[in-house]
């Protein structure tokens, strides 16, 4: 399952902004609440990279920890907590769902996920409490932890009959029905008016508004391309190894912006997935050895210049990082074993958001953040 899962991380991509904007209302701050460890490399790069390196530590446990409303840790036992469909939040922070596998018994019954509420409360949502036909539970394998708007207040989970759209202000849900069996992705957008979601076997994307819940067809596939705020939808193609061009989608035609030279992308068994940008950067993680799989990269660019800026480098040693995604336009957030790293790529900094205990080898958690629209998550949920 994990090299799976690793395999997966490969081909998601995520995006990020130089703007000193403040974090989503009700996030609140985001300062350190002491000086963070600096981990840039005291001697150049030998892959070549003008931008900065970070190096993911092997300890954890000595990284400062992030000021926000994020939670510090997650429940350590979910049935004492309130069911939300009888105290609904209103908006919900963050979303975790405990570890599962494929040794699990299928279904709606087994499936839980944890939201805590602005209020600072965790509430317990059981998706089958919501009546839902077990002909369109995804399989045995980890549901995830769902999508939560960047507002806070629509939660979208997965199933073959559609999305699971759940009002967090009533407690209210609806299956919406694009025609698709198999959900592998939803993605909000920026303004919380609607997400695009896309079919795991053809490729094919619609997009949904919220709450009138009319559906289009999107003129590309959804895990190639990546929109920005603006509704500018980027996607990058393969030129040569370690090259690729950006271009843009406008309707059914594409406008090439430029090129960036990154060592390894596209080499092997990588290959150009989604890039997901905002505000003049976007972040690419990628494989930059075939068989490598303890060495990850994600590399943050500059939309204009096509400039590489920094780079996460993750030595994986033994755990997989499999979701990441951008809590503000300078936060990069991202899911370990053990627990929700921030990284600040502007300042080089690495820093603790939430604790999670480390699960069984053949089993794993996921998680999701409201205000980050935007990035990756080798699950698809």
């Amino acid at each position: 399952m994990r090299t799976v899962v690793a395999l997966a991380l490969l081909l998601i991509l995520g995006a990020c902004s130089p703007g000193r904007a403040e974090p989503q209302e009700g996030l609140g701050s985001t300062t350190p609440t002491h000086a963070a460890v600096t981990t840039r490399p005291a001697s150049p790069d030998p892959s070549g990279y003008p931008g900065d390196v970070v190096r993911l530590p092997r300890d954890l446990s000595d990284l400062p920890r992030l000021r926000t409303r994020l939670p510090r840790a997650v429940p350590s036992d979910p049935a004492a907590l309130p069911s939300l469909l009888s105290d609904p939040p209103g908006r919900a922070l963050f979303a975790h769902h405990p570890p599962e596998g494929r040794g699990d018994t299928p279904g709606w019954s087994g499936e839980t996920v944890l939201l805590l509420g602005a209020d600072r409360r965790w509430r317990r949502l059981d998706l089958g409490d919501l009546g839902l036909a077990e002909a369109a539970h995804p399989g045995p394998d980890t549901y995830g932890a769902g999508n939560l708007s960047p507002d806070g207040r629509w939660w979208a989970g997965r199933s073959r009959a559609g999305v699971v759209l759940l009002d967090l202000r009533t407690g209210e849900h609806r299956v919406v029905d694009t025609g698709t069996d198999w959900v592998s992705e939803v993605r909000w957008l920026a303004d919380s008016s609607g997400y695009d979601v896309v079919d795991g076997v053809r490729g094919r994307s619609q997009r949904v508004t919220v709450p009138s819940l009319e559906v289009t067809e999107l003129p590309y596939r959804l895990w190639q391309v990546g929109t920005e705020p603006d509704g500018t939808v980027l996607s990058l193609r393969r030129v040569e190894a370690g090259t690729a061009e950006l271009v843009e989608h406008v309707g059914g035609d594409v406008v090439v912006r430029g090129r960036l030279s990154i060592p390894g992308l596209g080499r092997g068994v990588t290959r150009l997935r989604a890039v997901v940008p905002t505000e003049g950067r976007f972040a690419v993680g990628h494989q930059p050895r075939p068989l490598d799989f303890r060495r990850v990269e994600i590399v943050v660019v500059d939309t204009e210049s096509q400039r590489v800026e920094h780079v996460l480098r993750l030595d994986n040693r033994g755990y997989t990082v499999r979701e990441w995604s951008w809590l503000d336009p300078r936060t990069l957030l991202v899911g370990t074993d053990d627990g929700v790293l921030a990284w600040r790529p502007d300042e080089g900094r690495l820093l603790r958001v939430v604790d999670v205990p480390v699960a069984p080898r053949d089993r794993y958690w996921t998680w999701a953040a409201a205000g980050a629209p935007v990035g990756g998550s080798a699950t698809g949920s």
